[in-house]
This record gives C-alpha cells, sequence and structure tokens, in this order.
C-alpha cells in the first residue's frame, strides 16, 4: 500500500485518484514494465484491488528473467583538451547512427570500473524524473538526451590540476548501455604561479587612438592583447573560455610582453568602435594569471551641433511639495529647478545630467566619460526638474548628437543656488 501512496503523491492527486487510472478488469495483453535490469530475475503478480486500496483476492505470481544486453561492438575516439578549468571533448563513434552518451568524472570520485555503473544509476534516476514530471516515456528520454555523429563539448567549472575520467558509452532506446565504455584520463591545468594583479585605465580617446595606463602588483611577465569587442562578443564574458582561446595559437601574444606598470598610445584604430584589451600573466606559452579585461571605444568626428540647458527661476521644493506632494515628492529641503534642453544643427539626440561638484574643467572628468555617464544615467526630455542641495556646487554636463552618431562638444556649467534666490510658487510653469 505504501508504494501506491507514495506513487500518487509523487504525481500530487488522491490515492483513489490514481488507483482509479492503473487498476484493470477483465484479461489484459501487450502490457510491459520498463527500466528493468538485464539477466535479472523478477516476479510478475496480481491480485485483486479496488481504489480503496483493499485486496480483493489472494496473490498470483509467476517468474520471469530479462534477456542479456544484446552488446553493439561500438568504440569511440576520444580527444580531449585540458584547460586550467575547463576541458575540450570531441567524441567520434565508430558507428555515426548509434545513439550514445558522454560526460566526465573526477577520479577521486569513482574507479575507473566504477563509471558503467554509476553513470547508469545517474541516468535510471533521471529517467524517472522526467517520466514521473513530464509523462515522457524512456525511449523519448533517450531521444532528446543522446546524441549521433561527432561532438564536441566543453566542460566548464571543473576543478584546477585534477584528474578526471572523459567516457562515452552507447545507449539502447529504453535506457540501457549496450556497448563497452570508452575512458580516457585527462588532468586539467595547474593553478596560476604568479600572484600578479592589474589595474587597467584609458583616457584621452580620439577616432583612431587611445591612452592606457596598466598597474601591477609584481614585476612578473604579463601579455597586452587588443581586439575589436565584436570579435569576443560571443563568449558573453566568459573569462576563461576567452584565455583558452587567447592560449590556443592562433595569436601573438609574444608581441604585448610587458613587465611592471606600463603607460601608452594604441594607435590604428578604427572611429566609433568599440574595444577590448585582455591583460593576464604569461610565460613560456602559458598564463600564470587569471585573465583581466577592460573596454573603451574610439571617437567619431566632433558633430557640428550643439547643446545647453537653459534654466533661470528655480523654487522652494517644501513649498512645492506641499502644494503638489506627487510631483514633488522629496523636494522638501532643496531647490526646484526646472531646466530646458536647446540645440543647434541637425541634432537627432542628447543627453545631459547633473552632478554634484565643479567638473568644468576636462582633465577633472574627461569629454569621453563625461558623454558615458550623461547616456546612461542621464536624460534625453526636452524638459526636467531637478531637485538639488541648497548652497551646494552642482555641474551640468550634456551633449548633442548628429544624425550619422557623432557627438558636439561636451557643454558644462557649473552652479549653486541659495534660499534666497527662490521665486514665487505662482511662477512655477512661466519661466
Amino acid at each position: 500500500m505504501s508504494f501506491f501512496k507514495e506513487s500518487a503523491l509523487n504525481l500530487y492527486i488522491p490515492i483513489e485518484d490514481y488507483l482509479a487510472m492503473i487498476l484493470k478488469t477483465g484479461d489484459v495483453t501487450g502490457e510491459y514494465v520498463n527500466m528493468l535490469t538485464p539477466e535479472t530475475d523478477y516476479y510478475i503478480y496480481a491480485y485483486g484491488m479496488n481504489t480503496d486500496c483493499m485486496w480483493l483476492t489472494e496473490m498470483y505470481k509467476t517468474e520471469a528473467r530479462t534477456k542479456a544486453m544484446q552488446m553493439n561492438g561500438m568504440t569511440f575516439d576520444i580527444a580531449c583538451e585540458p584547460y586550467k578549468n575547463t576541458v575540450e571533448m570531441t567524441v567520434i563513434p565508430s558507428d555515426p547512427g548509434q545513439t550514445y552518451l558522454f560526460s566526465i568524472y573526477p577520479q577521486s570520485e569513482v574507479s575507473k570500473d566504477g563509471i558503467v555503473e554509476k553513470y547508469q544509476e545517474y541516468l535510471d534516476t533521471m529517467m524517472k524524473i522526467y517520466i514521473q514530471q513530464f509523462g515522457i516515456t524512456p525511449e523519448e528520454f533517450i531521444e532528446d538526451a543522446s546524441y549521433t555523429g561527432n561532438q564536441t563539448y566543453l566542460f566548464k567549472d571543473l576543478l584546477d590540476n585534477t584528474p578526471y575520467y572523459a567516457f562515452a558509452v552507447s545507449v539502447a532506446s529504453f535506457g540501457i548501455f549496450n556497448s563497452e565504455v570508452e575512458v580516457v584520463e585527462v588532468t586539467t591545468g595547474a593553478e596560476y604561479s604568479s600572484d600578479n594583479t592589474f589595474a587597467l585605465s584609458f583616457s584621452k580617446p580620439t577616432e583612431t587612438s587611445v591612452d592606457y595606463r596598466i598597474v601591477t602588483s609584481n614585476d612578473d611577465p604579463y601579455t597586452m592583447f587588443v581586439d575589436e569587442y565584436a570579435n569576443w562578443a560571443s563568449y558573453m564574458g566568459d573569462m576563461d573560455a576567452i584565455q583558452e582561446e587567447l592560449l590556443s595559437g592562433g595569436y601573438d601574444l609574444e608581441k604585448g610582453l610587458r613587465h611592471g606598470d606600463d603607460s601608452g598610445t594604441i594607435s590604428d584604430l578604427k572611429s566609433k568602435t568599440e574595444y577590448l584589451v585582455y591583460i593576464f600573466g604569461y610565460e613560456d606559452g602559458q598564463a600564470t594569471t587569471e585573465l583581466y579585461d577592460g573596454t573603451f571605444a574610439t571617437s567619431g568626428p566632433e558633430a557640428d551641433v550643439s547643446f545647453r540647458l537653459e534654466y533661470d527661476k528655480y523654487f522652494d521644493g517644501t513649498e512645492m511639495e506641499a502644494i503638489d506632494p506627487v510631483a514633488f515628492a522629496g523636494a522638501s529641503g532643496k531647490a526646484v529647478l526646472p531646466v530646458k534642453a536647446v540645440t543647434t544643427g541637425n541634432v537627432t539626440g542628447f543627453y545631459y545630467h547633473v552632478f554634484t561638484g565643479d567638473y568644468t574643467d576636462p582633465s577633472v572628468i574627461t569629454d569621453d566619460i563625461a558623454i558615458n555617464s550623461v547616456r546612461f544615467t542621464g536624460t534625453s526630455d526636452e524638459t526636467h526638474v531637478y531637485f538639488v542641495n541648497y548652497d551646494e556646487l552642482n555641474t551640468f554636463m550634456g551633449v548633442a548628437v548628429d544624425a550619422d552618431g557623432n557627438y558636439g562638444p561636451v557643454w558644462r556649467e557649473a552652479f549653486s543656488l541659495s534660499a534666497d534666490g527662490v521665486s514665487p510658487a505662482d511662477e512655477y510653469g512661466l519661466w
């Protein structure tokens, strides 16, 4: 009875409903039970039962033995490329049309002779879960989970300097392995040998160049590699995979070798293009540190457009919030400053924002940093209302964009508002 209750519980239905589904009447033919073990003796039994889980007859049983699994003689060629935390595994089966499975286990978790048993247990468990939760058959599960033909897969997030078993085995449609397992031993890369760290910064981007500075924690050798961001976008920031690709032999890393702090100019770049810079410890063709990266974008020609904010009157936030608590929520104790964007030239867009402090000097915040700041934190509304602290120095910064996506000069203006200079609330909207 506990078996039926557990089965009903797994399906989230009352036991009476479960029994109503599985109880049979009259002659039954063509029934089969799946997921049995080959070459194993079983009892097949039957007895009367109602939906209240009460026995109605004595038990009738007979014995049966499953047949031996027919092995298909399939073999595999397995090649592994180990890196620090990953292994790229390529499997070439002798029969390209036969289904098979492959995986990887740490040698500390299983013996070579125990791989088949451990993996069969895992496969049986997964099949049971999918059968119970999704109502599929073992055949449907194997069809989705197995492979045919040549396969290459990158196993990620592995342990450093650790031996693994990489293996492949043929699988029948009902989920039993039907070939000898092919096993290859592979060891991931060692821990990084250098504790060097890097801080990377950029400044003064032009249409074709940018200045860079690298600060290191020691004088161990490292390499710097520069490329267009678009060439690495498919890696989705997977630093381990990127480092492995850089170490694959297709890139001249010796050219970028450095020691200690370094600064200079990266030139011969494309205008209006985003770039990536990769830095990592490098010696004798091997990575000695993790990968560091930085990004910058070259500028386009300065557009013949301009931007500024027009503002004059400002109002007491406490008074304005009392008049309209919704529109001026949070304005109490501050100045309410309406602004209006004014542009010239063939402008297709603009960005602006207010920053606490004096940033009218481009050496404090460069134009490229200012543009990125207003793009990502600012607004593009024709009019806007700011709540700013009294007697605090602030700086407006803004920039316009032309039809070709080029930016005009960055507009900067510092200001400070005192409580003595507020205008009457009834003049709001007349500025």
